[in-house]
């Protein structure tokens, strides 16, 4: 219900407002219009700018004034009790407000006062303007119940969820329980992360430069196709599986590097060619296996043979066959079906020299050996008939010159003796009554001198060998052999010559000489 307030304003403000205070020129209101003064108010929002003034319980509009000036004809500027600053009043006051039934005192209920129609004058917080929430009530008199609801969301993905009004009760929002993964390509968020097929496993199909896999796109799955047409081959050293086989440079053939046992060829690692040559067999090559066990371009040519075989020219070395299984030794073709040739040289191999030739000739013969130290017969063997006068085929005297090999020396002497250590007589010698005269020349030369002419006696052969032994030299080895002594012929100026001393045909026998003799 409405009420007339009593004058709340200072000054002379009468009692009561005329009814028709709010007619007044609008130009001269400056914060609301002058026509809203003494208009029943809620709020200011009431006042189309101007205030709602609160006098003893009774509520109206007025505008802020400097003074009376500024409210138009018949309106005084006053200062109202618990305001800022003064207000436009009607000289004359107000007329009460239209009365307002409202029980619930929200301002709205019955009569021209009210803010508006109460649809449950019983309850304040249900009035025309509220918010209908979810409560099961119409709070805003329109007729439909809780439509101002807000639906609250949760959860992303199959997981969404949204809240609910149900009678009036707000259901609240509870995510649904999503799956362990997102694997399945169906356009779903299914593990609820925000992410949607995200977990798809892409399947592959193809190898090397043809490898390709499937792919989910919106939702749908593209099968996997293999890609580009694939190599004949694959010889390129490069990482890559040009032929789709699912091997990498599986054809690539490499270079060879080293030598012998050393040899190699190139491979392929990690798609760059390496070529690593193999560790040698040994530090030298030795072993007859037809391999260049040291790798140095050279097969088996440190091997040492160690077989001989064959005699006179058919005497060879072994030698390195390892297409044979190892060391071979093949004796030399012979000469001559037999030995006529009188030449120091076993032509037919027998092991002989010279046996069928037919002159007289020198010889040397091992006799001994004991270490290092051999002991050599000088031997004049005579082929000619015993029956042959031997003035011409026994010399009275020897005049011999004799070059040692490299790898023997001659014994030395020891001058503290009376024998001569060097050479010893032959047994031919002794039974001639021969004396020997040994000789050293340099370069290892030796001069064997058989030359008494008082001493007439011939040097005779032995008749059933034809041989004579002259002298046994003694000699030392110095170095691995094989080991050569060789005859000197017609040394200048040291042969003997001259009938005073020997007979010419003892000088023709003493000259003759046979070469090298191998022992």
């Amino acid at each position: 219900g409405g009420a007339t307030p009593d004058a709340a304003v200072g000054g002379s403000t009468p009692d009561a407002l005329p009814a028709d205070a709010g007619t007044a020129d609008a130009a001269l209101d400056p914060d609301g219009s002058v026509d809203t003064i003494c208009t029943p108010c809620a709020t200011d929002d009431d006042c189309g700018g101007g205030t709602c003034l609160d006098v003893d319980g009774v509520r109206f509009c007025s505008i802020h004034c400097e003074e009376s000036a500024d409210c138009g004809a018949d309106r005084l500027c006053d200062p109202v009790a618990g305001q800022e600053g003064s207000f436009c009043l009607p000289a004359a006051g107000c007329d009460a407000p239209p009365a307002c039934t409202d029980n619930d005192g929200d301002g709205y209920g019955e009569g021209a006062a009210c803010l508006g129609p109460d649809c449950d004058d019983a309850a304040e917080d249900v009035h025309p303007g509220l918010p209908d929430l979810c409560d099961g009530r119409n709070d805003d008199c329109d007729d439909t119940t809780d439509e101002d609801f807000v639906v609250e969301t949760c959860g992303v993905g199959v997981c969404a969820a949204s809240s609910a009004c149900v009678g009036g009760q707000v259901v609240a929002c509870a995510p649904g329980a999503g799956a362990g993964d997102d694997s399945v390509c169906n356009g779903l968020d299914d593990d609820c992360d925000g992410d949607v097929d995200e977990g798809y496993v892409a399947q592959p199909c193809g190898f090397g430069v043809c490898a390709a896999e499937s792919r989910c796109e919106n939702g749908q799955e593209i099968a996997c196709v293999p890609g580009v047409q694939p190599a004949a081959d694959d010889t390129t050293c490069d990482g890559v599986d040009e032929d789709c086989n699912g091997q990498e440079d599986e054809d690539f053939v490499g270079d060879v590097c080293g030598e012998g046992a050393c040899g190699a060829t190139g491979i392929c690692r990690n798609g760059v060619p390496v070529c690593e040559p193999n560790a040698p067999l040994g530090v030298d090559d030795f072993t007859c296996n037809g391999v260049d066990d040291d790798c140095d371009g050279e097969t088996d040519e440190d091997f040492s043979p160690v077989t001989i075989c064959g005699l006179g020219v058919c005497r060879r070395d072994g030698f390195c066959d390892a297409q044979q299984g190892g060391e071979v030794c093949t004796p030399g073709m012979a000469l001559a079906a037999t030995d006529e040739t009188c030449d120091g040289v076993d032509d037919d191999c027998d092991g002989q020299t010279d046996e069928e030739c037919g002159d007289n000739n020198f010889s040397f013969r091992v006799v001994q050996v004991n270490g290092a130290f051999l002991d050599v017969a000088i031997i004049y063997h005579q082929d000619a008939s015993p029956l042959a006068d031997a003035a011409d085929t026994q010399p009275r005297l020897l005049n011999l010159w004799v070059q040692l090999g490299a790898s023997v020396q001659i014994v030395p002497d020891n001058v503290d003796t009376d024998d001569d250590e060097r050479a010893s007589l032959g047994s031919a010698l002794v039974a001639a009554e021969k004396n020997l005269t040994v000789i050293e020349r340099g370069g290892n030369v030796l001069r064997l001198a058989a030359l008494s002419a008082a001493n007439t006696n011939r040097i005779a052969p032995d008749p059933a060998t034809g041989d004579a032994e002259i002298a046994i030299l003694h000699l030392q080895t110095i170095a691995n052999g094989p080991h050569s002594l060789t005859w000197i012929e017609n040394v200048p100026d040291q042969m003997i010559t001259g009938t005073t001393i020997a007979p010419p045909e003892a000088m023709a026998i003493m000259s003759l000489s046979n070469g090298i003799g191998g022992l």
